[in-house]
C-alpha cells in the first residue's frame, strides 16, 4: 500500500496535537487513525489539497495499531458499499488509502476548529470526545401525564 498523506493545511494541528512534553498522540499514526475514525463519525469525507510528500507515513507504521487492518477495510467497505476493496490490487488499496486519507482530513478538520476556540490539551480533547459519545437518556414519562381509565 502507498504511503498514507495529510493535507499542509493541517499540519499545525497535527503538530499542536503530537508535540511538547505531555501531546494528546505520541505518534502521528495514531492521531491519523482517531481522525479518520472521527471523520467517519461525523461524515467529513474532505479531499486532500496539498500534500508534502515528505511528510507521509508508511503504512508499516501502522501496523504497530491492532486496529489498523480491520479499520481500513471496515471504513473502505462502508464508504464504497463493496467488497472489491479488500482484493489484493493496486487499485483497491489506492482506494482503501484514499478513503482513509480524506476521512482523516475531515476528523483533522473538524479538530483544527474545535481548537481555534480552545487550548490543545488532554482536557479539551476528552471534553470533544465525551460531547461526541455522550446520549442523553430518554426522558422517563411523567406519571402524571399518563390518563388513568
Amino acid at each position: 500500500m502507498r504511503r498514507i498523506q495529510r493535507a499542509i493545511d493541517k499540519e499545525p494541528i497535527v503538530k499542536s496535537l503530537t508535540d511538547g512534553e505531555y501531546p494528546c498522540f505520541r505518534e502521528i499514526f495514531r492521531l491519523l487513525i482517531f481522525a479518520a475514525i472521527l471523520g467517519l463519525k461525523l461524515k467529513r469525507r474532505e479531499p486532500l489539497e496539498k500534500v508534502d510528500s515528505g511528510k507521509s507515513v508508511p503504512e508499516t507504521y501502522f501496523a504497530n495499531s491492532p486496529v489498523w487492518p480491520g479499520l481500513i477495510y471496515l471504513i473502505g467497505i462502508v464508504e464504497t458499499t463493496s467488497t472489491g476493496v479488500l482484493q489484493a490490487n493496486d487499485q483497491a488499496e489506492d482506494t482503501l488509502a484514499t478513503v482513509f486519507e480524506e476521512y482523516a482530513n475531515g476528523g483533522l478538520a473538524f479538530l483544527k476548529e474545535r481548537f481555534d476556540e480552545a487550548q490543545v490539551d488532554i482536557v479539551s480533547l476528552i471534553d470533544i470526545i465525551n460531547e461526541l459519545t455522550v446520549t442523553v437518556p430518554a426522558r422517563n414519562p411523567n406519571l402524571a401525564d399518563i390518563a388513568i381509565i
